[in-house]
């Protein structure tokens, strides 16, 4: 057995290569079709991983510190993927949203001005579940 890949890492070094393994995730989501879908388990799985390789930090789990950080990774870019895909039928079309003031403008930390709407339609269509 090698010695050199037993040898323990700080914990900051695992937490970064998950890190860059939740990013790759997370990138990586975007260019997978559509029909792969990602469901809780990923999660799960990810941070069992995770739990593991913190409890032992040996250096060869570097590697499984990055298994574990895609697969958080693509279970939180495909919960990012599903809250646009309403907006995928309007891409390169022009939308007219339309809703009733319910409250004075507000200006929020950046100096934005902040209305809260109510009785949202797209298109003459209720959209009361597309907008959050």
């Amino acid at each position: 057995m090698n010695s050199w890949l037993f040898k323990k890492l700080h914990i900051s070094w695992l937490v970064a290569v998950w890190c860059l393994g939740l990013t790759i995730g997370v990138i990586s989501i975007h260019y997978i079709p559509r029909s792969f879908a990602t469901n809780p388990l990923f999660l799960l799985v990810g941070l069992v991983i995770f739990v593991i390789v913190a409890i032992w930090r040996w250096r060869f789990f570097v590697i499984l510190a990055i298994i574990s950080g895609v697969l958080v990774g693509l279970w939180r870019g495909e919960i990012g993927r599903k809250g646009v895909e309403v907006y995928d039928s309007l891409i390169g079309k022009v939308a007219i949203v339309q809703g009733q003031v319910l409250e004075d403008s507000d200006l929020d930390k950046n100096s934005q001005t902040v209305l809260r709407l109510g009785n949202l339609q797209m298109n003459n269509e209720n959209c009361r579940d597309k907008f959050g």
